[in-house]
């Protein structure tokens, strides 16, 4: 009797599941991350200049700034965060939670867009987004609304199976939304509909439907927050944003108008990827495979151009380019599907316009995050040279020095309040802002001040205490 004996190489290794699944898209994002040159956002972060705000302790003078914002943007939840956690972050490890959060949504959406190694190019096309390279600049204020964005995307798959779970998903992720960055809610909806896309047609009109009423009632919230905190139900739109409430027809005329131009310079700014996907959803309307899909879509832009132009529309205020983020999220779709069609050649023209998008994106931000970093070694300069000249005169008073028409110029306005925000941070110096007279008016004053120069050649003067002069 013969006998056959099994071989037993011992265990063996093997990687979860789930990791393995995620692996294409995690290496995707790490190649984005060098390609787009983001790592130095990472670890040199440069802030824009408000964004020093929520990295500031709570004081009275900080609270008011705070809730002057508060009242200009309802983001109550960001609120929050600067008083609890956001004041006891710096601007590194503010921009390590905002990347890491917007690395997890990429994860889990190029995930659901692409299996195998395609989800790499996919993860890296959606982390290229030339409008997140933007608000990176905000990593302070921006953490929450990445958070929610990340973690929103991760626990819908838990409630897409029960209805009740999804209309709490709904509610909350809108709310949240809301109250962190509005923008990110119409990102949460074209996920909802990719997540949704394989349900009938009357369950995503519902869906659909559920999400709209949501997104109002989340707005009304967040109005609802401000009248019982300001006595104000609404927004107190700032003057940058040039408002414009509608009384007649002729202001809903220059609204629309408004409006219009907003979505012109959005495609301006990203034509080759907006061309690229416009062709993918001819082919997608055109194949009886994609033709549910790319209606759908179609119609999900539509929707979300219409809750995002609402405010323009009904207040005139304008809206920034960076606000757009949903918009890269459907170009990336839009071409990614092209995959799905059952020829070799389609795979590989959806594989080459996601990677002419992924270019096109990290293009955008290589030469934002170069800016940023020649402009924050300028920056670097003058906190050494005030943190020299506070140290060799402790007590000494810092004054950002301009001219009347420099305090006419935005950007002059912007680096003043950068140098006030950082020199706060760093030094625990309040920087105080004057003209050249009212500088040199104080009794006391008897030589010139020693002088830092700003970047583009204006000044930061550290006054001496009283009775002292700088030698």
């Amino acid at each position: 009797m013969t006998h056959t004996l099994e071989r037993d190489d011992g265990p063996r290794t093997r990687w979860p599941a789930p990791l393995t699944a995620h692996l294409p898209a995690a290496v995707g994002i790490a190649l984005a991350l060098a390609a787009t040159s983001a790592y130095l956002q990472v670890v040199h972060p440069a802030l824009a200049q408000d964004d020093w705000d929520t990295l500031l302790p709570v004081d009275k003078v900080q609270l008011d700034v705070m809730r002057y914002r508060l009242l200009a943007e309802g983001r109550w939840l960001n609120f929050a965060w600067w008083r609890t956690a956001g004041q006891l972050l710096t601007p590194v490890t503010a921009s390590v939670i905002y990347f890491a959060a917007h690395a997890a949504f990429v994860l889990r959406l190029a995930r659901k867009l692409a299996a195998g190694w395609t989800g790499a190019l996919v993860a890296a096309a959606l982390f290229a987004s030339p409008m997140v390279a933007l608000l990176a600049a905000w990593p302070a204020v921006q953490t929450p609304s990445m958070v929610v964005l990340a973690a929103s995307t991760w626990t819908l798959p838990l409630c897409r199976h029960r209805l009740r779970p999804l209309l709490v998903w709904m509610v909350l992720s809108a709310v949240l939304a809301m109250l962190t960055y509005q923008p990110v809610s119409l990102v949460l909806l074209v996920v909802l509909v990719l997540e949704e896309l394989h349900r009938s047609t009357r369950h995503l009109v519902l869906v659909g439907t559920g999400f709209c009423v949501t997104w109002v009632t989340s707005a009304l919230v967040m109005f609802t927050l401000n009248w019982v905190g300001f006595g104000v139900f609404g927004l107190r739109v700032q003057a940058w944003r040039q408002p414009n409430p509608v009384h007649d027809l002729g202001d809903l005329v220059v609204n629309l108008g408004r409006a219009g131009s907003h979505f012109r310079d959005v495609g301006q700014q990203i034509a080759l990827p907006v061309l690229l996907a416009l062709l993918a959803l001819v082919v997608c309307l055109w194949t009886r495979t994609l033709r549910k899909p790319g209606v759908v879509l179609l119609v999900t832009v539509v929707v979300a151009a219409g809750l995002e132009s609402s405010g323009t529309v009904v207040g005139g205020f304008v809206v920034a380019f960076r606000s757009s983020m949903w918009v890269w999220v459907c170009l990336v779709v839009a071409v990614s599907w092209l995959a799905q069609l059952p020829r070799r050649r389609w795979r590989l023209v959806s594989a080459a316009a996601t990677a002419a998008i992924a270019l096109s994106g990290a293009v955008y931000w290589h030469v934002l995050v170069s800016d940023r970093q020649a402009q924050l070694a300028a920056y670097d300069r003058i906190d050494q040279q005030v943190a020299g000249l506070l140290e060799k005169h402790p007590g000494a008073r810092v004054m950002i020095v301009g001219s009347p028409e420099d305090w006419d110029n935005s950007y002059f306005r912007a680096e003043a309040q950068y140098v006030h925000g950082r020199t706060l941070f760093e030094h625990g110096a309040r920087a105080a802002y004057c003209n050249p007279t009212s500088c040199h008016a104080a009794r006391d004053q008897k030589v010139l001040e020693q002088q830092v120069g700003l970047y583009d050649g204006d000044q930061i003067t550290v006054r001496p205490p009283p009775g002292k002069v700088l030698r």
